[in-house]
């Protein structure tokens, strides 16, 4: 009978120590993303592991040993994706957008996207293959590109983004 609650123990703390955490920070808009910008620094610094939502700040982002590892998301005014890319390890996987961002969101979220690790590949969409490279066709302020490992194969006279 005791073997049994030591086993129970056991297994409900290995169960709850292997969950990710999820911390949500409600500061005020006024306070802008400056607080986002430290947190980032210091979760990197502590090598932290989570997923980290600031509601008013519109902002997400998720991190395993300090590194960012899944989505990291910002928010519009209008719910608008204005940022929105797939990490491992500090390295882009798959889906990218980065829209230009208009003056009130460059006012909330100046500095929310952090300059190390290299997170921001320009303004644009596409999508970075499993070896970090952009891949298949990306809508940038030059134009419409066709990427094959990182390297631009062809050009489409579509000038949108």
């Amino acid at each position: 009978m005791i073997c049994l609650r030591i086993y129970i123990i056991i297994i409900f703390s290995i169960l709850t120590s292997c969950s990710v955490k999820t911390i949500v920070n409600n500061t005020p808009l006024s306070e802008g993303s400056w607080v986002i910008e430290r947190d980032i620094r210091k979760n990197r610094a502590y090598e932290k592991t989570g997923t980290f939502i600031y509601p008013n700040l519109k902002t997400r982002y998720t991190m395993k040993r300090g590194k960012f590892n899944g989505v990291f998301e910002i928010f519009g005014e209008k719910n608008d994706t204005l940022f929105y890319c797939t990490y491992t390890n500090n390295l882009p996987v798959g889906r990218y957008v980065l829209k230009e961002w208009d003056n009130n969101d460059k006012l909330i979220n100046s500095r929310s996207i952090p300059v190390k690790p290299k997170l921001e590949y320009g303004i644009g969409s596409g999508v970075f293959n499993k070896e970090h490279k952009k891949h298949g066709v990306w809508n940038e302020i030059g134009g419409v590109f066709i990427y094959k490992n990182g390297e631009i194969t062809d050009t489409l006279n579509v000038a949108k983004y």
